[in-house]
This record gives structure tokens, C-alpha cells and sequence, in this order.
């Protein structure tokens, strides 16, 4: 199931960024689409949209305690940026668990240096859910990504730019 995010100059910079994600859907398949977006600094903005967000979230569940700020936005990152990425020469291979239900659309947007996975309900009118942030210590060639499902785990390939040789 394929979910229609239109692009929309009224919403806020997190609500424009989840929507312009679907400027170029490269795949889509069962309950997961790619996309591919050229703008790093769009995927910042929803970042920072989403660890403010969290991070609010943990002030209030915490009584509204000031002074421990930087804590919430420690954990906010913890929990939502993924280090664990598996690399070698040629590329980066990012797992990705994709619910088996078909409700829920799983939906992964590449840039040269950054992959967002975001959940949305199939037939919700609200934005999708920023789930995971893989950020690449590399550039890589966002248009060249293959998606492979694997028994419920989206193994994600996403092949490094070239350095070009000096003469």
C-alpha cells in the first residue's frame, strides 16, 4: 500500500519536508516506499523538527524539571540516530525492520549523505513518523539504492561515490 504525500507551501518545515520527500518515488513495493531527495538540508530540518519534539516529550514526562535540557536532547538523539552502519569499499548495507502489517507504510528517504525511515498508517491524514536516522560518513549515490525485502527486514545497499583519480 502506497500512501500519497503531496507537497504543501502552508505546513510547517517538518510537514513540507515529510511531503516534498515524494518529489521522485523511485520504488514501491507491499508496504514500503524509496525515495530519493536531493536536499541534505531538508533531512536536517526534519531531524532537528523531530529531536526537539522528542526531547520536549522527555521534559514533560519528567514533571517539567528545568535544568536537564541537555540530557532530553542526548536521549532524544540516542534514541533516534543509528550508528551501526555496515560498510565496505563499494557501499553501505542498512537493515531496516519493516512491520508486517500492511497498515503501516514504511517509507526510507536517501540523500547523498543521510537515509531517513519514517512510519505512516496507510490511511492516516497526518504526517509520517521520523522513526531512524542513518547519517553516512560518506557520500553516496542516492539514485543507485536497491532495496531488498527479507523476511519482514528491508536490507537497504547504498553504493559509495567514486573519488575521482588526480592525473
Amino acid at each position: 500500500m502506497i500512501g500519497v504525500v503531496s507537497n504543501s507551501r502552508h505546513a510547517s518545515d517538518y510537514s513540507q519536508g515529510v511531503r516534498a520527500m515524494a518529489d521522485f518515488a523511485r520504488k514501491c513495493l507491499d508496504n514500503w516506499v524509496l525515495t530519493v531527495n536531493g536536499s541534505f538540508e531538508q533531512h536536517q530540518k526534519m531531524i532537528r523538527a523531530t529531536l526537539a519534539k522528542r526531547a520536549y516529550e522527555l521534559f514533560e514526562l519528567r514533571g517539567r524539571e528545568h535544568g536537564l535540557h541537555l540530557e532530553d536532547w542526548v536521549i532524544a538523539e540516542q534514541e533516534l540516530v543509528h550508528h551501526n552502519l555496515n560498510g565496505n569499499s563499494s557501499g553501505f548495507c542498512i537493515l531496516v525492520d519493516c512491520p508486517r502489517d500492511p497498515g503501516i507504510i514504511t517509507i526510507l528517504s536517501v540523500t547523498s549523505r543521510s537515509l531517513l525511515v519514517f512510519q505512516s498508517r496507510a490511511m492516516a491524514d497526518h504526517n509520517p513518523e521520523l522513526i531512524a536516522v542513518h547519517l553516512l560518513p560518506e557520500n553516496i549515490h542516492p539514485e543507485q539504492t536497491a532495496v531488498d525485502a527479507v523476511d519482514g527486514v528491508l536490507q537497504v545497499h547504498l553504493p559509495k561515490q567514486r573519488n575521482k583519480r588526480r592525473k
